[in-house]
């Protein structure tokens, strides 16, 4: 009996080891390039969340040169813009926006194609592919959506050659808002100086849409860092919710003492999400002077996920009290 269940077991295993000990990952990516179908290679790198190694890379860069389905090729696209995140200085990464520049410029791309490359273009921070991107964004013929995913991408990129064509953005009129909105966005993050007075001028007039208003907000605690806390602080109290709640989660990404007490007045408003963020900016800032409030907070307030949030900011501003009397 021991004999035969031994026997099972063996093929059992023979069944399932071939993938796992016969050849390594390695040698399977690279035999699914080299004998796969398009369907194999797109079913196996949509799976790959990590770099397989300059083995595998090399092949990858090699399957480009070739025809392939848009749906296999988008997944090898994905694959690589991890690689270059990963490293966005080594060899991987050149090669990388070398291809990601030839696909975005190539003829008969489809949309879907296309936006994932410039979206891979942004994750490797491939400054070789800002100018095709400005061909593209300036193009009348190129749809919303590529336009959008253009502009996220400059951001993630952060090169400043753009800054004037982003800025244009928001002083046209008749631009759309959503593009407006992640104009905005892009500055923030490329820490865009020349955009502080615009900013500023969203975030005050109430006129202006709700979004871009939000997203201003944001942006300006990126770009005028603790120089932009009064106008925030003035934010906090918009009768509009949302843009209060952006103005406090920009306050909590900056790092100093008067960031806490802003906070602090911002746990008293009547917006949940407000208070909510404000409890995790103080958390971050390590704030003990707010432990009489979050302790309240923890308590009374009547938000269950504040509440939590505040006990847990408790707990760690309390702990680092008792290691400054040690």
């Amino acid at each position: 009996m021991r004999l035969y269940l031994i026997s099972i077991l063996i093929c059992t295993l023979g069944i399932i080891l071939p993938h796992n000990i016969i050849a390594s990952d390695t040698d399977y990516y690279i035999n699914i390039l080299k004998y796969g179908t398009d369907s194999d290679i797109e079913n196996a790198f949509n799976g790959v969340y990590e770099d397989q190694g300059d083995r595998v890379n090399e092949a990858v860069f090699g399957t480009f040169d070739g025809p392939h389905s848009d749906k296999m090729m988008m997944s090898l696209v994905r694959y690589l813009s991890i690689v270059s995140a990963d490293t966005p200085s080594g060899q991987a990464a050149l090669r990388t926006a070398q291809i990601l520049n030839k696909e975005m410029t190539r003829e008969g791309v489809t949309v879907d194609y296309l936006e994932e490359v410039i979206y891979a273009a942004g994750e490797a921070k491939a400054k070789s592919c800002v100018a095709p991107m400005t061909g593209i964004f300036q193009n009348k013929r190129t749809q919303k959506r590529i336009r959008l995913a253009v502009v996220d991408a400059w951001g993630k990129i952060r090169d400043m050659s753009v800054e004037g064509v982003l800025l244009n953005v928001l002083r046209d009129d008749y631009e759309d808002t959503e593009m407006k909105a992640r104009a905005i966005r892009a500055l923030g993050e490329m820490e865009s100086a020349a955009s502080v007075d615009i900013l500023e001028r969203t975030v005050k007039n109430t006129y202006e849409p709700k979004l871009l208003r939000m997203y201003a907000a944001f942006a300006l605690s990126q770009v005028g860092k603790e120089s932009a806390l009064d106008i925030l602080e003035e934010v906090i109290y918009d009768k509009n919710h949302e843009v209060a709640e952006y103005a406090v989660r920009g306050i909590a990404e900056l790092n100093c003492d008067r960031c806490g007490e802003v906070l602090i007045k911002a746990l008293r408003s009547d917006y949940d999400k407000v208070r909510y963020y404000a409890v995790i900016g103080l958390s971050r800032l390590r704030y003990t002077d707010s432990v009489e409030i979050l302790q309240f907070k923890a308590e009374y307030d009547a938000n269950e996920r504040v509440r939590e949030e505040a006990k847990k900011a408790v707990e760690l501003l309390t702990e680092d009290g008792k290691g400054d009397e040690n």
